[in-house]
């Protein structure tokens, strides 16, 4: 919908709407060819999740540790940019102020992805513990797996996270600005023009950049892989199941999205009623409800990035080390399999190696299983 931006500035208004329909549809008409096929396997996973986030509190802990210290540096963040262009106003110096204003946004940027980044590491390396470990004797699991998690992702993944989490930040800040040049310059169209590809294409690579490093730190974080590694890794892994992932992903997303919708429109809410409760006019009303909406929506990203991270991290585990679930919860791997019908996970290859007529045990997962297949019965 975005690349019909551009036809505006020419007035060619039929193409404009016609780019605008196919940009609307085309995701659409994916989403229902897609759907039938990989809704129950998306289900199945977001459903043993929730039961990991039982299993597994102190993730819910460290994601909100990580809330708390994103809002603080927020705080802080912007009490420093206002002294710095204070400063550099006086001065009255461009190129210094924009160089300034720059430096700032990245940092901002950085600092956000960083922490999230930490936090999907130590849920992924947790959820890598319950996967491969289940089972084994009690003197080789970890007492604290969550908090050995977030120590390895702050000590030997701290580089890796930091480098890929520049990466996107320089790339977000090149969209923004190009974004903000489009729709603010007053130069000639052809410049907007030109803006507005730019940002188009910038908002691509972006969000592709985004969707690969979420599996590479998946793979980092439950291997212990280099940064390049994790990227050779992970190519490989799209390569073989990349459209299962991005529909599955997809699927997740929509969910995520809706309880961040929901959170920052209540709390956007909030806001406006303490302003108008506070005797304050319109237009701070209308900040206050914006402040609200922006750091609700920020503060339960970061919360939720532990359900997404979760439902990656199986996914990955399925895709690279089968055998182990079907070693350690044969009914759940059963079960996965019967809610996705196409050997697209390539888990077919492997079945003949292992029996999965194994006596089911009383753990939460495995229930899952049993009534998920109940569930598909009762429907036939």
């Amino acid at each position: 919908g975005g690349i019909s931006i551009p036809f505006v500035f020419y007035k060619l208004y039929f193409l404009s709407v016609v780019s605008f329909v196919i940009g609307l549809c085309l995701p659409i008409f994916i989403f229902i060819i897609w759907k039938s096929k990989r809704i129950p396997f998306t289900i199945v996973l977001i459903q043993t999740a929730s039961i990991l986030l039982e299993v597994m509190p102190y993730t819910i802990l460290i994601s909100g540790i990580g809330t708390l210290v994103y809002l603080a540096w927020w705080l802080m963040w912007s009490l420093l940019s206002v002294m710095f262009l204070t400063f550099y106003f006086a001065i009255d110096s461009t190129w210094i102020i924009y160089s300034s204003m720059l430096i700032l946004m990245i940092s901002f940027i950085w600092t956000g992805q960083v922490i999230k980044n930490i936090v999907h590491s130590t849920t992924s390396g947790t959820v890598a513990v319950w996967y491969f470990l289940q089972g084994a004797p009690a003197s080789d699991y970890p007492k604290y797996p969550t908090f050995d998690a977030f120590r390895r992702a702050c000590t030997f993944s701290f580089g890796s996270i930091c480098l890929g989490s520049l990466i996107i930040s320089i790339l977000v800040t090149i969209h923004l600005i190009l974004k903000l040049f489009t729709i603010k310059s007053a130069k000639s169209c052809k410049f907007k023009f030109f803006c507005c590809i730019g940002s188009f294409f910038t908002n691509l690579i972006t969000k592709t950049t985004k969707y690969v490093h979420k599996y590479c730190f998946t793979q980092i974080a439950i291997y212990g892989k280099s940064y390049g590694s994790s990227l050779k890794d992970t190519h490989n892994l799209m390569k073989y199941n990349g459209l299962d992932a991005v529909a599955n992903d997809s699927l997740v997303l929509i969910v995520i999205f809706c309880c961040c919708a929901s959170v920052s429109i209540l709390n956007g809410a909030v806001g406006a009623l303490i302003a108008y409760l506070i005797g304050l006019d319109g237009q701070f009303i209308i900040n206050y409800a914006a402040s609200g909406f922006l750091i609700g929506y920020l503060g339960t990203s970061i919360q939720l990035e532990v359900l997404n991270a979760i439902v990656t991290t199986l996914f990955v585990c399925l895709c690279e080390d089968p055998k182990v679930l079907m070693e350690n919860f044969p009914a759940l791997f059963s079960t996965l399999q019967n809610a996705y019908h196409y050997n697209v996970i390539n888990i077919k290859d492997v079945l003949s190696d292992i029996d999965l007529d194994t006596e089911d045990n009383d753990n939460k997962i495995q229930q899952i299983a049993i009534n998920s297949d109940s569930d598909n019965s009762n429907d036939e």
